[in-house]
């Protein structure tokens, strides 16, 4: 048996880090996507399991996790593929794409149910992320499972409340774009450890303003709504100098722009959301760094199946 699964990237819209803290943060998927493909065999006649797939601890995990969820049910011979157009490293969740991925393809291929279990896919792939990143809230593995936009809050542990937009973003406010200034050399773990602002009640501010502003199609007050996050969090130390240059250079264009995700204070900050309304003003401004722009199309579809072959 076959199964080809494939899972969006992610950015954060507003609200990182203080999500950890229990304050509510707007996330959106984006158009990059990752595949996985389970290749599931006859049982071996000798006795044990053989198995090839992708190397990597976080793979390993991933299969350990569904081992020990399926147990009987576990296929002892199978391969498994991994290709991701995701950046790795950027804050794009292509961490929480691939556990996504790889739990959505065991549940498919030992189940034979192609309708599925969103809650119980995001629930098994949020332990892989814990092992990835230590504590992390779970809107990364909950975006890239649902898909869309989600608004996302985490009061406990056994406490998280998600949900998705329930009405169209217009056109009018799809000027998204994506900067990516590089790999960060703290990883995510590392900043969410280093976040410590004396008050995460500004964060929760700006990230109702920000998802008001989507709804209402106001672009002025979205535009707003991002510069005072970005601010924000360069105030608490998760934006690197070179990085605040590079959102200086955009915001003097006319456009606005901050890090998603964990984000880097040394070097390199990941990718960087942009909204801006004149692209030729935005690539203008990033020239002398010598960075590119990706078209960025957010609130795309979650998880899926895009092939089972029996």
């Amino acid at each position: 048996m076959k199964v080809v699964i494939s899972v969006p990237g992610k950015i954060i819209i507003t609200g990182e880090h203080a999500v950890v803290y229990g304050k509510p943060a707007l996330a959106a998927a984006v158009d990059k996507r990752l595949t996985v493909t389970l290749t599931t065999y006859p049982e071996l006649r000798e006795a044990g399991s053989r198995y090839a797939m992708t190397k990597g601890k976080l793979v390993k995990k991933a299969v350990e996790i569904m081992q020990n969820y399926l147990g009987a049910k576990f296929p002892t011979n199978f391969n498994l593929e991994i290709i991701s157009d995701i950046p790795r490293g950027a804050c794009m969740g292509s961490s929480a794409a691939l556990g996504v991925g790889i739990v959505t393809a065991f549940l498919v291929a030992t189940s034979g149910n192609s309708k599925l279990d969103h809650r119980l896919i995001n629930e098994l792939a949020y332990k892989v992320d814990k092992f990835q990143h230590g504590n992390p809230s779970g809107v990364d593995t909950s975006t890239v499972t649902f898909g869309g936009f989600v608004w996302y809050r985490k009061e406990f542990e056994f406490l998280k409340s998600l949900f998705k937009f329930q009405f169209k973003v217009a056109n009018s406010l799809q000027h998204f774009y994506l900067i990516n200034t590089g790999k960060p050399k703290e990883s995510t773990k590392e900043m969410v450890e280093k976040f410590k602002p004396n008050s995460v009640d500004d964060f929760e501010i700006v990230t109702k303003q920000i998802t008001q502003a989507i709804h209402d199609e106001d672009e002025l007050s979205l535009m707003k709504g991002i510069k005072e996050n970005g601010r924000l969090l360069e105030k608490a130390g998760m934006v690197s100098n070179s990085t605040a240059s590079i959102i200086r250079s955009i915001e003097k264009s006319g456009g606005v722009a901050k890090i998603s995700g964990g984000g880097g204070f040394k070097d390199k900050s990941g990718v960087l959301p942009v909204y801006h309304k004149n692209l030729n003003k935005l690539k203008q401004s990033i020239k002398k760094y010598g960075l590119e722009v990706m078209k960025a199309n957010l609130g795309t579809e979650g998880v899926r199946i895009e092939k089972i072959v029996v």
